[in-house]
């Protein structure tokens, strides 16, 4: 089955709450991170803040993740 295709309404509301959720917590992130977000059709459905929050979520996670590998191969 042929997946639908989304219109340039939809991609655009869903570029905006994309690109809102990353203004609430920029500061929040490492300034020399460059991050690629890429949104699916769940995210249309969710909060701007809810969005906001699994970002911060996996950033932290990656924070964690390089640490603890930092941390191996100083050792």
């Amino acid at each position: 089955m042929k997946k639908a295709k989304r219109t340039s309404v939809q991609r655009n509301y869903l570029k905006r709450k994309l690109r809102e959720a990353f203004m609430l917590i920029q500061f929040f992130l490492p300034t020399d991170w460059h991050l690629v977000v890429i949104g699916n059709d769940a995210v249309v459905s969710l909060p701007v803040e809810r969005i906001s929050e699994e970002i911060i979520a996996l950033s932290d996670l990656y924070k964690r993740k390089h640490l603890e590998n930092t941390l191996k191969i100083s050792r």
